[in-house]
């Protein structure tokens, strides 16, 4: 008796161990093989099950619509048994995201113009899975008219956007100013620059016109401009700013003081042939008087129309050749004339200056 209700439990135990292993493993391909996640292809589900009696649940499947889908697969080893039901989510995106905007960082500099680095950020939208992310970055260069900066969002199914651009003007290249001189003449100021990249260039004195502190005295892109409202003898402070339509500035000072005065050669320079010989203009002068002397003997005088005379080898002065010879210093002056030649009226000495003819 004893034997035989063992020989039952031990069949009664086996029927419960039986019973209480019946499971169904989804398995789902492409990867994730567990059906985690979102899909962005169609996915094809399986079941692995040990049980005995499957319900029409248990079928394979495929999913090829966005959506996210439930199934429930139920299993039993006995009709007896109750229903042991497993379920399983198909989340299915196939279709990519899209960019609904752009960002930048901050607004535009000046007329639309970035001179300095920008960040710019997108932003999507995407109906099924959701955004997962959207690019960003920041445009640094070079100078361009026309740049752009590209971005895509990508949504939790790994589908990437079609590409997107923001577009911007960039310049972070201050205007070049080249070959600034200014040169003071009698109650006269010659400026000169050569300026590219610019739209604006503006000269500004200090001091100003009519007592002011400060005020303009070219406004424009000119390459030059001819200040006749200053003083003998009295120093000027020039700023030059080149302005571009992207706010860049370049900014140049320099200081200028009007009056007479020998320009070239520099005063004790050594020459290697006969120089031009250049002096300032003197306002209201009709010509000039230019004389050269060797050792405080006169050996030219010349009268030209023009603040500038150039030298020859050799000339007769005074019934005399005159040669410039190698290693001799010359001393040269000039006066400024007014009305005719014949009436000898000279304004006061523009200045004294030497040069050394160069030893050949």
């Amino acid at each position: 008796m004893r034997r035989a209700l063992l020989i039952v439990t031990l069949v009664l135990a086996g029927f419960a161990s039986q019973a209480s292993a019946q499971t169904a493993t989804p398995r789902c391909s492409p990867a994730p093989a567990d059906c985690s996640g979102w899909y962005a292809a169609n996915v094809a589900l399986d079941w692995d099950t040990d049980a005995l009696i499957e319900d029409e649940g248990c079928i394979k499947d495929l999913f090829e619509l966005d959506g996210v889908n439930q199934r429930r697969c139920r299993v039993r080893n006995s009709a007896s048994d109750p229903w042991k039901p497993f379920d399983v989510t198909i989340r299915l995106d196939k279709t990519p995201p899209a960019v609904a905007g752009v960002a930048p960082g901050r607004g535009a500099d000046s007329n639309g113009w970035y001179r300095s680095p920008v960040s710019v950020s997108f932003f999507g939208t995407d109906e099924t899975s959701g955004i997962e992310g959207c690019s960003s970055g920041t445009y640094s260069g070079p100078d361009a008219a026309s740049a752009s900066v590209i971005g895509r969002c990508w949504d939790r199914a790994g589908n990437l956007s079609a590409p997107s651009e923001f577009d911007l003007r960039y310049d972070s290249t201050p205007p070049s100013v080249t070959d600034l001189a200014g040169v003071g003449e009698d109650r006269t100021v010659r400026l000169r620059w050569a300026v590219s990249g610019a739209t604006q260039v503006e000269v500004w004195r200090s001091p100003g016109r009519e007592g002011a502190a400060r005020s303009v005295v070219s406004r424009g892109a000119d390459g030059s401009v001819l200040d006749r409202h200053v003083r003998n003898g009295r120093r000027y402070d020039y700023n030059l700013v080149a302005l571009d339509d992207a706010g860049n500035i370049t900014a140049r000072t320099f200081s200028v003081t009007p009056g007479v005065r020998l320009l070239t050669p520099a005063n004790g320079i050594s020459v290697d042939g006969p120089p031009t010989l250049r002096w300032t203009d003197v306002r209201g002068a009709g010509y000039y008087n230019v004389q050269l002397l060797h050792r405080g003997r006169k050996v030219l005088s010349a009268w030209p129309g023009k603040p500038r005379l150039q030298l020859d080898r050799a000339w007769r002065f005074d019934g005399h050749r005159v040669r410039l010879k190698p290693g001799r210093r010359y001393t040269w002056l000039v006066w400024p004339g007014r009305g005719k030649r014949s009436r000898n009226e000279y304004g006061p000495l523009i200045g004294r200056g030497t040069f050394t003819v160069a030893a050949s």
